[in-house]
């Protein structure tokens, strides 16, 4: 299979991860059986697929295929679960969530195939097949990745010295998209920007995150993921941003630098809403700053589970850069984001 262009890697941060990648069996590359099932599915352990499409109609589908319901605790036993959430041109969600047997989950270990029920993810890093079935929403997709995977590091962060551990692994951060969704019994062709993640952890969320962001989208010629975590009190009050940026043959990652701010906020029934997002990073080796704006937000979802309060949303997107003192043409887009908020 063909390989993808070769980029130019700019890494900031932890330099100390080569004995943890070695023992891990990582390699600089990303390799198939990374985005394949990482955990056991029993207690103490949990793991999920996460896709979504911004398709030509400006709707919005979002997957999630889990040996466990995320944000929930890990402790529990396999109850693997499929939810799909819709979003239409019109602003009118619909959501489909289902809870399987555990007999009906199925993984393999050396690439990504994952079947929960009549649900199944199958592919590689390089091109993905998504098809759900539920008698609410059906979706028969193809990603085909523009750009390589990227992993942070080892992928995992260690959140207590028992090493308990959370690990992400951004496996298509855009992608073409094309298929077919069907709703109310209505089949149709849809094209449109797609990303995959994964994640697998050891450890609830609740131990360790008091709040979080994650963006991403493509904005212009760029694709951008980004966002910060802050721990709690018993992992040390951490705040750690990320970057990472494609651009041209370039990819930035960083893992330690950038400042992610929420300018502001606005009233929704008893809730707040974030209403501006902004996500600032200066380039350590040259004269270069770029800001990112979020605005104009739209709430997709929203859930709350073990004090844990999740948010999606979808914004307008502005990025503005200045290298050696010169201010860059703006760059536009949208960009879906996720909080999650320790209540």
């Amino acid at each position: 299979m063909d390989a993808f262009p070769p980029l130019v890697i700019d890494r900031f941060g932890n330099e100390a991860g080569e004995a943890a990648m070695h023992r891990l069996g990582l390699t600089e590359h990303v390799s198939s059986w990374e985005n394949a099932i990482r955990e056991p599915t029993g207690p103490g352990h949990a793991e999920y697929w996460y896709l979504d499409a911004h398709l030509n109609d400006d709707s919005i589908v979002t997957v999630t295929l889990a040996t466990k319901d995320p944000g929930g605790d890990p402790d529990r036993d396999l109850t693997p679960i499929a939810l799909v959430h819709y979003h239409n041109p019109n602003g009118v969600s619909l959501t489909a969530e289902t809870v399987f047997a555990g007999g009906e989950f199925a993984a393999r270990r050396d690439h990504s195939e994952v079947r929960i029920g009549p649900n199944t993810l199958t592919g590689d890093l390089h091109h993905c097949h998504l098809v759900v079935n539920d008698p609410h929403i059906s979706l028969n997709l193809t990603f085909n990745a523009t750009v390589p995977p990227v992993r942070l590091g080892t992928g995992r962060k260690i959140v207590s010295a028992r090493e308990h551990y959370i690990g992400w692994l951004i496996a298509m951060p855009h992608a073409h998209v094309t298929g077919t969704l069907t709703t109310h019994g209505h089949t149709r062709q849809v094209h449109g920007d797609g990303y995959h993640d994964h994640t697998w952890c050891n450890v609830p969320v609740t131990e360790y995150l008091c709040e979080g962001y994650r963006a991403h989208g493509r904005l212009g010629d760029e694709i951008l993921i980004f966002g910060s975590d802050r721990s709690t009190p018993s992992t040390g009050e951490l705040t750690l941003p990320f970057l990472v940026r494609f651009r041209d043959d370039h990819l930035t990652v960083t893992d330690r630098r950038g400042d992610l701010t929420v300018e502001r906020h606005r009233p929704h029934r008893a809730d707040l809403l974030t209403d501006h997002l902004q996500f600032s990073w200066h380039n350590p080796d040259n004269p270069e700053t770029i800001t990112i704006d979020v605005t104009d937000t739209d709430l997709l979802r929203t859930d709350i589970q073990q004090a844990l309060r999740y948010r999606q949303y979808r914004g307008h997107a502005t990025l503005n850069a200045t290298i050696d003192g010169r201010t860059q043409p703006p760059k536009t887009g949208t960009l879906i984001f996720d909080n999650i908020q320790l209540d």
